[in-house]
């Protein structure tokens, strides 16, 4: 299974849908991506197979859409 890690409070607030775009420094190579564990962790993850023991699985979930981030979209979404 896949899995897409993000920090603490970021991945239950996906779940809660008070978060509602993810930005990314990468794209998917092929899209959709089913069954992709969302893993909330309490540290950030900058080195491969860097881990955190205390990083929770807090949905499943697919990833179906891909865009570039625009600027607009902090104003859409009460962004700074």
């Amino acid at each position: 299974m896949l899995a897409l890690s993000i920090v603490s409070p970021w991945g239950n607030k996906i779940v809660d849908q008070t978060k509602q775009l993810e930005i990314r420094s990468w794209r998917p190579d092929k899209l959709p991506m089913l069954n992709v564990a969302l893993v909330q962790n309490n540290i950030w993850l900058n080195t491969p197979g860097q881990e955190d023991p205390a990083g929770q699985v807090v949905a499943i979930i697919d990833i179906t859409n891909c865009r570039p981030w625009v600027k607009e979209d902090c104003a859409r979404l009460g962004c700074d």
